[in-house]
């Protein structure tokens, strides 16, 4: 049975509040609805045009941020002296080691501060990033107290234009010019010299090593690529041990589990740059149990082990065991 088109005129006009009820609701349903699709392509194009196919970052293990990274020099010497990594015509790594801290700065037009990422470089940074483009003034010299501001934080914070000052890290820098990243992430931070950030923030190690891959199908990238396609079950790290052999060598890659490697015990007490003590427990190499199926086993027979692991550490067979346990108390 079809129900004529002016029984629905007649009927909306009576019924005036509950069509509008609803033609609002509709109406907000879209418009939540298209915030979120415009959300989450802003994201997917900041994440895409801050990263690139052919470079790798290094940051510290279990680090879920350059903030919280901390590699020292040791470890990014080996990095950038990896055979993996892409070289200039006089033999210099492709590769930009990096300082990332917060500072505080006050908005422009507006009461309040906000958090602003100040990042120190080195020259590879700009190879590594060829969107990263000084568009106004010009670059700062290397080895002075100068900075370029990216284009999204020039109109948004004071003392973030061309010829002003900006004290932080207990030292005034001057803003020399100005960059544009494309609408990437960078275009919110402050750069400079790399030695200059990290001798005002008093830093002795590193937030971050990015590097230009020789290869960028290698195995890593191939991976990586893979998992943000498809994506893995929440609070899941993967582990990847790549041989020390040739490419022509590897025997492809292995779905592994956690193996036991033992180290002659020893324990340093060491003083982080914060100044804060802590302890460093290693060792001499002393093997690893030959089990099967294990990552150990995997490298040492020339494959790639790939292990999923989870950020949960709980030993829940043990908890379950313990419950039981009658402990006195005092």
């Amino acid at each position: 049975m079809q129900i004529p088109l002016k029984y629905i005129l007649r009927s909306s006009v009576s019924r005036r509040l509950t069509t509008v009820i609803t033609m609002l609701g509709i109406a907000l349903v879209v418009f939540v609805f298209t915030a979120v699709l415009m959300m989450a392509n802003g994201v997917q194009k900041t994440l895409r045009s801050t990263g690139s196919d052919d470079n790798m970052i290094v940051v510290r293990k279990a680090a879920m941020s350059e903030i919280m990274s901390i590699l020292d020099r040791e470890a990014a010497g080996i990095v950038v002296s990896m055979t993996q990594v892409a070289r200039f015509a006089d033999g210099r790594p492709i590769s930009s080691k990096e300082v990332v801290a917060i500072i505080n700065l006050n908005k422009l037009g507006a009461e309040g501060i906000s958090n602003v990422s100040v990042r120190g470089v080195e020259e590879a940074a700009f190879q590594l990033r060829p969107q990263v483009k000084v568009v106004q003034g010009r670059m700062f010299h290397w080895g002075a107290r100068e900075v370029i501001a990216g284009a999204g934080i020039t109109n948004r914070f004071v003392g973030t234009q061309i010829g002003e000052k900006v004290k932080f890290g207990g030292n005034i820098w001057t803003v020399v010019g100005i960059f544009d990243s494309e609408g990437s992430g960078f275009d919110s931070e402050l750069w400079g010299d790399l030695n200059q950030i990290a001798d005002a923030f008093k830093r002795s190690s590193f937030s971050t090593v990015t590097a230009r891959l020789k290869n960028p199908d290698d195995f890593a990238a191939v991976l990586a690529k893979e998992v943000i396609t498809q994506g893995m079950p929440p609070d899941t790290l993967l582990n990847v041990n790549v041989p020390n052999l040739p490419r022509e060598e590897l025997k492809g890659f292995i779905l592994t589990r956690q193996g036991k490697r033992r180290y002659a015990e020893t324990m340093e007490v060491r003083v982080d740059p914060r100044g804060r003590k802590y302890y460093w427990i290693g060792g001499d190499d002393l093997g690893f149990d030959p089990e099967e199926g294990t990552d150990c086993v995997a490298v040492h027979e020339g494959f790639i082990s790939v292990t999923p692991l989870h950020v949960d550490l709980t030993n829940y067979r043990a908890l379950q065991e313990l419950r039981g346990l009658q402990l006195p108390w005092h």
